[in-house]
């Protein structure tokens, strides 16, 4: 099993216990203020259905959307520790801050992992060798520079043969 095996259970674990975080909180942040209170029932939904979609399906959307909520959570929670929401709305660093902060960035990071190692996996897929992907077919390539027609690359010293064969520039004065 190799690493990028482990970033799909990793970003389900991340997103679900952040979400098991913020449905705990939330009743006790509805108190205090009711806006904050729904902010977190709906941060529990937004890292419920993640979780769901990136276990499920390996989604990319879901990836995409757990990672704009988790930053957007991420910036919030900061806010609130610093200076302040609207409505001069400020909090501590209390434990349950602290593991949602790390799940968060733990997601994030799970993503950033994902999304590099897809780029470069997809590069591969979608700029394979043209020629490669004409013997494949049957054909033959296409005929390049020093190779006669046949669509065969030419050796190093039949191309530089052709090469010196060739009319020289015009030279000009400056």
């Amino acid at each position: 099993m190799s690493p990028r095996d482990l970033l799909r259970p990793a970003g389900f674990l991340a997103a679900f216990g952040s979400a098991l975080i913020h449905l705990a909180i939330a009743p006790e942040h509805m108190a205090e203020a009711s806006w904050i209170g729904w902010s977190f029932l709906l941060a529990f939904c937004l890292l419920g259905a993640t979780a769901v979609t990136v276990l499920a399906d390996d989604s990319p959307v879901g990836w995409h959307a757990g990672a704009l909520g988790c930053a957007g959570m991420v910036a919030a929670l900061l806010l609130s520790r610093t200076t302040g929401l609207p409505g001069g709305y400020r909090e501590g660093w209390e434990p349950a801050a602290v593991w949602s902060l790390g799940l968060e960035l733990a997601f994030l990071g799970c993503y950033a992992a994902r999304s590099t190692g897809a780029r470069g996996r997809r590069w591969k897929e979608v700029a394979p060798d043209a020629d490669a992907g004409q013997a494949l077919a049957g054909g033959t390539p296409a005929a390049r520079p020093g190779d006669g027609g046949t669509g065969r690359p030419a050796a190093p010293r039949q191309l530089a043969v052709e090469l010196s064969r060739r009319p020289a520039a015009p030279q000009g004065d400056p």
